[in-house]
């Protein structure tokens, strides 16, 4: 995979209103066919629970699409990424902006993101595939997505199929790696994105729940109106509880190529953690190297291995998170 020559074109969206990301509350007195999405109560009758079109599939996830009785064509959408490494994306502008970009923009579902950041999964049971990259952001995310199939940037960005077999139980894994280009779309109209070169993609504890519609679930019932329908930060509480995790890693010649306007850094220096001792101080500030034009920052996984960093070999960053996902409707491949 070539090295991406690309941007993170996030400076047209401002802090404040990441940090204000997910917002917005239905007070409707109606429930969820779903335990699991009968919000909270102020005591008035009022909950959080799902309204409209977001009731109308039952599932514990705010699925929109009903698949249980589906066997070709399952899809799904990640709706919450709990990232753990690399460190920086675990807090500050990119996380917040990342969240705000992964949780959908779906009012009667209490949850008001702006959809832009779009990862789909559709499984084949039938024949033990998994079909996953991404997609552009849509108007109505009840009318489903498609998978992003075009040339951006220069480079062909397209899905990857996967083995996968989803046991009795619902539990799955990806353990053959996969390389996959994930564009990371920035705004409504998708005219500006980041394409996440990521490699040895793998899924693991990973579980399909029986009715085919999430992995993991909603936790509305933990949320209040009179906390806005939100999940309550002091308590430790998401949206979503996360049941699958996936890894991967990104060199570092990768990350030196993508630029966060917001910091003017190199992705390379943000996840060096010390801008002064790794960056160049250049404009945009990136990784500084040696003699060799080496990098002097050194990540913490090796992708000649595909292991943890060692002596030797310390030229990728890992990628590794945990996420939940909800049923939408998937219609193949984007028309190019």
């Amino acid at each position: 995979m070539r090295v991406a020559q690309v941007v993170l074109g996030l400076g047209f969206f401002s802090l404040a209103a990441a940090a204000v990301a997910i917002e917005g509350c239905s007070s409707s007195d109606s429930s969820s066919s779903s335990s699991a999405t009968s919000g909270g109560s102020t005591g008035s009758g009022a909950t959080c629970a799902p309204t409209g079109a977001c009731a109308a599939v039952n599932s514990d996830c705010l699925g929109l699409e009903d698949n249980s009785a589906k066997k070709d064509q399952i899809g799904l959408r990640v709706s919450q990424l709990t990232v753990a490494k690399p460190d920086a994306l675990k807090a500050g502008a990119v996380k917040l902006i990342v969240d705000k970009g992964v949780y959908e923009n779906l009012s009667d579902c209490n949850v008001n993101g702006n959809g832009t950041f779009s990862w789909l999964l559709e499984f084949d049971r039938t024949n033990n595939k998994l079909k996953t990259g991404g997609a552009k952001p849509v108007t109505d995310p009840h009318a489903g997505y498609c998978f992003v199939n075009q040339t951006i940037e220069g480079f062909d960005v397209a899905s990857a199929t996967l083995d996968a077999t989803v046991g009795a139980d619902g539990k799955f894994s990806v353990t053959m790696g996969q390389d996959l280009i994930v564009p990371i779309f920035l705004d409504p109209q998708a005219t500006s994105q980041v394409l996440l070169p990521l490699h040895n993609l793998v899924m693991t504890g990973a579980t399909l729940s029986a009715d085919n519609n999430c992995i993991g679930k909603y936790n509305g019932a933990e949320f209040s109106t009179s906390n806005s329908c939100l999940p309550d930060a002091t308590e430790g509480q998401k949206f979503f509880t996360d049941d699958a995790q996936l890894d991967a890693y990104i060199t570092i010649e990768e990350a030196d190529n993508v630029i966060v306007p917001q910091t003017q850094q190199s992705l390379c220096v943000l996840f060096s953690g010390d801008a002064g001792k790794f960056g160049d101080g250049g404009k945009p500030n990136k990784c500084k190297r040696d003699a060799n034009m080496k990098t002097l920052a050194q990540g913490d996984w090796c992708s000649t291995t595909n292991k943890p960093a060692d002596a030797n070999c310390a030229d990728a960053y890992q990628l590794s998170a945990a996420f939940a996902a909800s049923s939408v409707k998937i219609s193949g491949d984007c028309a190019k």
